[in-house]
């Protein structure tokens, strides 16, 4: 059996009722594509995408309730974030979360861009000066790895496989588990962490040199042989599994 990262293994080991033994991780292939883009924002001019000035908080994905937007609704409300925009890629905000950032005063710093090309992606992740995943689970987190590839500093949550993808190479701001999304503590810590990202140069350099080392953990070629181990093990070529996750 194969996952992508050890917190999906540990759920399928607890669901499933799965040894450990039978379950081979190997992160998601993260391709060249993602990389840092110079004139990233004349090149998405180009595409018809115009961004705002000053700084961009970027947020990337669908809207379900796991990927926590509320907490990073509010931690744009943070009043050192006032200039700030919140910039969202893929799925709308939901009509809740309108209403929320109504009324916490930052509705008219969210810039709606629905879907977009993959290329408008990698140059948005250029663009913005850091990527926030807030959410309560994810098995992997592409967009932290997307963005660690292409430069960008990231802010997650501590929540299901963010920090093992990330590999300390982010900030990682641990969620309330009774009230992931409400607790205006953690969302005070994570819009500051947002602004750290943002005006810490010296701390934001560090971060996307980590970011940049950590991301060649899921290049294609890091990953080939593992996939490749992996399959051996599975159809019985190997003894037992001689080699480590890409994702821890």
């Amino acid at each position: 059996m194969l996952t992508v990262s050890e917190c999906s293994a540990r759920d399928i080991c607890r669901l499933l009722e799965v040894g450990r033994e039978r379950i081979s991780v190997v992160g998601v292939p993260i391709s060249h594509t993602y990389a840092p883009r110079l004139n990233a924002e004349a090149a998405l001019r180009a595409e018809g995408i115009e961004l705002p000035s000053g700084p961009k908080v970027m947020s990337i994905g669908d809207c379900a309730r796991y990927k926590n937007l509320e907490l990073l609704v509010r931690a744009m409300a943070t009043p050192a974030l006032s200039g700030a925009h919140l910039v969202r890629v893929g799925a709308r905000l939901s009509s809740g979360l309108v209403r929320l950032a109504e009324t916490l005063g930052v509705a008219g710093r969210v810039v709606e861009l629905g879907p977009v090309s993959r290329e408008a992606v990698v140059c948005l992740y250029s663009a913005c000066d850091v990527v926030a995943q807030p959410s309560s689970y994810e098995g992997f987190g592409m967009p932290v790895a997307e963005a660690m590839a292409c430069g960008t500093p990231v802010v997650c949550s501590d929540r299901g496989a963010l920090p093992e993808v990330a590999g300390g190479a982010t900030m990682v701001i641990p969620l309330d588990p009774e009230a992931p999304g409400k607790n205006p503590e953690v969302a005070r810590a994570f819009g500051h962490a947002l602004e750290r990202a943002i005006d810490d140069e010296l701390f934001t350099a560090e971060l996307r040199e980590k970011g940049l080392r950590r991301a060649v953990a899921f290049r294609p070629e890091t990953l080939a042989p593992l996939l490749e181990a992996a399959y051996a093990l599975a159809m019985g070529r190997a003894g037992t599994p001689a080699f480590e996750s890409a994702a821890g």
